[in-house]
């Protein structure tokens, strides 16, 4: 009960309101319903998820009432960030709009992990700069069950989708993003020499603690007239580009979240004069602080006075980055420094980049001084940036960017600028291999699902179809299912390469090894060589060059492929299945990938109402030669029956 007290005799219950339909704007204050959940007696390291709220588990509480009045519907959450770090934001998320996740056994944070999360002891850099062995995410693992779970609840639009959606009828300028690199003067230099030193043997507690070795080298970039004195660099950079957009009758934004209070003293008190040395009128410029603008009444008249004019350019902390419209003729975003979350970069760039922008062009500046804590940084959001796109990619599984090791760690702090580039670009590379290898594995895994499916459905069929007295409900219950699953696996394989799709006709026998097809005329790489698959036994592959490979040793197998000679393909899966059924699975598999079908259709002629069905389902409806994709929600019962006679 330490989340919850009792009532009051001036306390109106939250029942007296009855809402219909009950709305979360900026649905990810609600993010921390519960807190991390142990695994092997601690909490896992790169998990994500803080500490309980009482204010997600008050909002959690009334979204369960408020469902239970209205048969299940009624609760929706807006939200530009809905996840940053861990799959355990995208349940917390879920959890304030649908009751289905305990449908899917999915009734604990910690069912959440173990279903999602692949957690493994990992070499960790700790807080006071050594190095452990922890309990830590590693990786993700399930994602494409997890996007098909977000797709029955979640209607995702981005700015892309907005941009190619003609009838919103308002602009959204391209966005062109750059990266500004700095160099550092010989006063940061001079000041980064013992800062490294020390950062090499930090201390538990006090000034040479890591995090305080950190936040001072942060400062000598930020803002070295305060800390070790000399020129500012990204002040000079900043002001240049503020004056750019001046000078063109646009305005300017700058974030920078580590500028201190606003004050005198204060980072963003430099920042403002180099853009008045610059030749932007001080009258021009609004500093922007939790301190200087205490509450929403003080922002929202400093967004209104920007887009009145009479104030063209905004230097912000984090409060800016949400809930201000600052659209009108922004032309420079300028990131001073990083924020911790790829989602809070977004976040910032939203506050020009939006619909109504008139400038032809927005342009969205990182900069960063070489040789400093900025690579740290950057590697940091990035990596975090890279499990996001995870979770929208089409692989099942993926390495968690975030888990930094110590010697990572070390390289990044480096002087020489050389071996951070060096190290990045190594580190992108490789990553961009284990993903193509993954998105490999991942596109064989839906050619199987297909067939298996297939063979299912075409078994039971045939099995309904032989009952002496006709099919039973449980027959008419499990080909529905079969059917339903049969049309989602096609409609992955309309996706892919022709030579996915065209593995369906092969009809040599086929063993499949993680996720990977092995048989006759099948060609794979193993290690540095190339073989063709002979044929496959209990424990190993014969391969035409006379090399045994142990089945167990498959898992390091990679550009697997199937003969292209005619001779091994003739086969037909989707022979026995009713013709209604295999003609429309048929359509599925020529039909055009989801991409190319181009933006949704303006002529209102085009936009239909079909029936509901029994579950909420994803169906393809083409218009002409137009392909759109339709969500249908449950409202009447659907019964499968086969025809008679097939």
């Amino acid at each position: 009960m330490g989340r919850s007290r009792s009532a009051t005799d001036t306390d109106l219950p939250f029942e007296l309101f009855a809402p219909d339909v009950l709305v979360f704007e900026e649905a990810h204050k609600f993010k921390n319903l519960f807190e991390a959940p142990d695994y092997l007696g601690e909490k896992p390291k790169f998990m994500g998820a803080g500490l309980a709220s009482k204010r997600a588990y008050d909002a959690y509480l009334k979204a369960r009432w408020t469902r239970a009045q209205q048969g299940g519907r009624g609760t929706y959450s807006l939200t530009a960030t809905p996840y940053k770090n861990s799959p355990l934001e995208v349940g917390f998320a879920l959890a304030l709009v649908t009751d289905a996740l305990l449908s899917f056994g999915l009734h604990a944070p910690a069912a959440f992990m173990l279903q999602y999360c692949q957690i493994e002891p990992t070499l960790i850099t700790r807080p006071d700069g050594g190095v452990g062995t922890r309990p830590a995410v590693i990786g993700f693992k399930n994602l494409r069950e997890l996007r098909n779970l977000m797709r029955l609840h979640v209607i995702e639009r981005d700015a892309l989708t907005c941009r190619l959606d003609h009838r919103i009828g308002l602009p959204l300028p391209p966005l062109q993003r750059h990266i500004h690199t700095l160099e550092l003067t010989p006063e940061q230099l001079a000041a980064y020499g013992p800062e490294r030193a020390a950062a090499a043997n930090p201390k538990t507690s006090g000034k040479d603690h890591l995090f305080s070795i950190f936040n001072r080298m942060q400062q000598y970039i930020l803002h070295p007239e305060a800390t070790c004195g000399g020129a500012n660099p990204r002040a000079e950079k900043a002001a240049a580009l503020a004056l750019d957009a001046e000078q063109t009758g646009h305005k300017s934004i700058a974030f920078m979240d580590r500028g201190g209070d606003g004050g005198d003293s204060s980072a963003f008190a430099a920042y403002l004069r180099a853009y008045v040395q610059a030749g932007i009128p001080v009258e021009a410029i609004e500093v922007i602080t939790s301190e200087t603008h205490p509450d929403a009444v003080s922002r929202l008249k400093a967004e209104k006075r920007f887009r009145q004019g009479h104030k063209r350019h905004i230097i912000g902390s984090s409060v800016t980055r949400e809930g201000l419209n600052l659209q009108h003729m922004t032309k420079h975003l300028i990131h001073l420094d990083l924020p911790h979350d790829p989602q809070d970069l977004n976040q910032r760039d939203g506050r020009g980049w939006r619909q109504g922008n008139p400038s032809e062009e927005i342009h969205s500046h990182l900069l960063l001084a070489k040789g400093s804590f900025d690579a740290l940084q950057y590697q940091n959001v990035m990596g975090k940036k890279g499990w996001i796109d995870h979770l929208r990619s089409g692989n099942d599984s993926g390495r968690n960017p975030v888990a930094f090791q110590a010697e990572n760690t070390a390289l990044l702090l480096a002087a020489n600028p050389a071996d951070v580039e060096a190290f990045i670009a190594a580190q992108a590379a490789a990553q961009q291999a284990e993903l193509a290898r993954q998105e490999h594995r991942a596109h064989w895994a839906a050619v199987q699902t297909f067939l298996d499916t297939a063979t299912l459905l075409r078994t039971r069929h045939a099995k309904a179809q032989g009952r002496k007295h006709g099919s039973t409900a449980q027959d008419q219950h499990a080909l529905a299912r079969l059917s339903t699953d049969l049309r989602g696996a096609a409609r992955t394989l309309a996706g892919l390469a022709p030579a996915f799709r065209q593995a369906l006709r092969y009809s040599q026998p086929l063993t499949w090894i993680d996720d990977l097809p092995f048989g006759p005329g099948v060609t794979l790489t193993h290690g540095s060589a190339q073989y063709v698959v002979k044929a496959v036994t209990a424990t190993h592959l014969t391969t035409q060059a006379g090399v045994n490979l142990d089945l167990d040793d498959l898992e390091l197998a990679t550009d697997v492929t199937l003969s292209p000679e005619e001779r091994h393909y003739g086969a037909q899966p989707l022979d026995g299945l009713p013709p209604a059924l295999r003609e429309e699975i048929e359509a599925l598999l020529i039909a055009p990938p989801e991409e190319a079908a181009g933006p949704l259709p303006e002529a209102s002629d085009e936009v239909l109402t079909l029936t509901p069905v029994s579950t909420e389902r994803n169906f393809t409806l083409f218009i002409g030669a137009r392909r759109l994709s339709v969500v249908v929600t449950p409202t009447l019962p659907q019964v499968y029956a086969p025809a008679p006679g097939g």
